[in-house]
């Protein structure tokens, strides 16, 4: 074999491994994507079944009550974090016949995810209600729709405060006083005052006044004049006085009715 000959089939040996290691890598990244597209696919329906999962449970009712753990479940789907969508499709809406779950995509399709609604449980025993209560011998008896009645128990009564009453009240320096059956007492402010009373009757006139019988009275030099009164009638006054305390002679005067005494009060 000659050189160039068997050059040949080792470039061309070089060129058939290479082809198939190119061949088995693309397969390799198809079957990748293909994967990649499966699991996206499944991660956008579970989402989207999480969704509508979730919505019929908030309704609440029956549904809500047939899908029991699964609600949970969606909740916990809901807070993954979602597959970013390769081929750009949406939900539409959603909807539920026969109890079926049918998700309408933005692309046209519609999917049944399957039932979600399950049947309708078996009727429940007839409910009683409270026609009225009363006290037996210190118990408590309920009376119901059905005609039964049931002893609640006995309602026990708590011994109260012992309580106090008024005594008596009484006015104290325009002040209510009020006295208790316990012997204490109690200042409840003042009184409010009453009403004016009526004027009274007018009294009888007094007798006149008698004219004084005398004064003693100090003059303005440091004298001293005593007046007496002399022997005439209460109409017409008359008054003897004697200025004493200088060093002129005493003097003795008569005082007419007319002249009235002096400043200083008579003493």
């Amino acid at each position: 074999m000659s050189w160039s000959r068997a050059r040949a089939l080792v470039l061309a040996a070089v060129v058939a491994w290479v082809v198939v290691l190119t061949w088995q890598l693309a397969d390799r990244q198809q079957t990748a994507t293909e994967q990649t597209g499966r699991a996206n696919a499944a991660e956008r329906t579970a989402a989207d079944l999480a969704d509508e999962i979730a919505r019929v449970c908030r309704t609440g009712g029956p549904p809500a009550a047939a899908l029991g753990p699964a609600c949970r479940d969606a909740e916990q789907v809901q807070r993954r974090t979602p597959p970013t969508p390769d081929d750009g499709r949406g939900i539409a809406s959603t909807s539920i016949t026969n109890g079926r779950l049918i998700v309408a995509y933005d692309d046209g399709q519609r999917r049944d995810v399957g039932q979600v609604v399950g049947p309708t449980g078996s009727s429940g025993p007839a409910g009683r209600g409270i026609t009225g209560t009363a006290l037996d011998g210190g118990r408590l008896v309920a009376a119901y729709t059905d005609g039964t009645t049931t002893d609640l128990g006995r309602i026990a009564p708590r011994d109260g405060v012992a309580g106090r009453s008024i005594a008596s009240v009484a006015a104290d320096d325009g002040r209510l006083i009020v006295t208790y059956s316990d012997g204490t007492s109690e200042d409840a402010g003042p009184l409010p005052p009453g009403p004016p009373g009526a004027d009274g009757t007018n009294g009888v006139d007094g007798r006149d006044g008698a004219p004084p019988a005398g004064w003693t009275s100090t003059r303005a030099d440091g004298s001293t004049e005593q007046c007496a009164r002399a022997p005439s009638p209460d109409t017409a006054p008359t008054y003897r006085c004697t200025v004493t305390g200088t060093t002129t002679p005493p003097t003795t005067t008569a005082e007419p009715s007319s002249t009235a005494p002096p400043t200083d009060p008579p003493r």
